[in-house]
This record gives C-alpha cells, structure tokens and sequence, in this order.
C-alpha cells in the first residue's frame, strides 16, 4: 500500500485529479500524468482503488459506533474494505449475541491486527477469508 500512497501524492502534487467508476481510475487532467507514472498506476492499480475507496466515517457515525457497542457490546457494519459483514465486539462474551452471518471480531484481534502495523486492504482480505472460513482467531501479528 505504501507504494499506491506514494502513486497517489505524487499525481495530486502534479494537481491531477483522482477517481474511480466501475474500477476505472479516472485521472484528470491526463496531460500531466508523466508516461512513467501511468505505468506506475497500470502495474499498481488495485492497490490503487482499494485506497481511493476507502472512506472515513465522520464524527457522528464514530459516536453512534461507540454507543452500539457501549449498549450492545458489540457493534454490526458492512465493511468496504473486506467486503463483507462483521461484527466488532467489546469482550469475547458479547460473540453469542452476534446474529448469524457476520464475521466477528474482538477488541484483542483489532489490536493484532492493527496495533503496530499497516496492512494492505489485500492483506486484510486475506486474513478476513481465512478467518471467516476457519471461524478461527487471530492471536498473532
């Protein structure tokens, strides 16, 4: 991922807009996109849209997150990056209360996974899948 953030400054510091449609990354204007750069963004360009895909949620859906999760002890999102159903729970006991279908994760696998290291939209799908399919847990980075 640090090469498609390397991509991505690059081209808006040369002030090219960047977007996606249909996986399609739209660069604006194309005039000054260097031919070496549009090689990069060819060879790199999934990790590309994973990155231009990825939101922010805004202050209020933070907050409204951490009720759910102050009241539920779990919280239930549609995850862009993993494209899939998951379930971030506050404790291991909170699993049971998780309805059917969505992969859960608890406080300790979101530090594992997140604590120290930056990983890919790729790599979190490959541990995603691998999780999901095993129903294991992830106890080590």
């Amino acid at each position: 991922m640090v090469v498609a953030d390397k991509i991505i400054t690059e081209l808006v510091g040369l002030g090219v807009e960047l977007s996606v449609e249909d996986d399609v990354i739209e660069l604006t204007p194309g005039s000054r996109v260097p031919d070496r750069l549009a090689t990069m963004v060819k060879i790199h360009k999934a990790d590309i849209i994973d990155r231009l895909n990825v939101s922010t949620p805004s202050d209020e859906e933070l907050v409204e997150i951490e009720e759910q999760v102050q009241a539920n002890g779990y919280v239930l999102l549609w995850s862009t990056v993993l494209r899939d159903m998951v379930a971030f729970c506050r404790e291991d006991k909170d699993r049971r209360s998780v309805p059917v279908g969505f992969v859960i994760y608890t406080v300790d696998e979101l530090a594992t996974l997140f604590g120290n290291h930056a990983r890919s939209p790729r790599s979190l799908r490959l541990i995603h899948a691998a999780k999901k399919y095993t129903r294991g847990n992830i106890i080590d980075a």
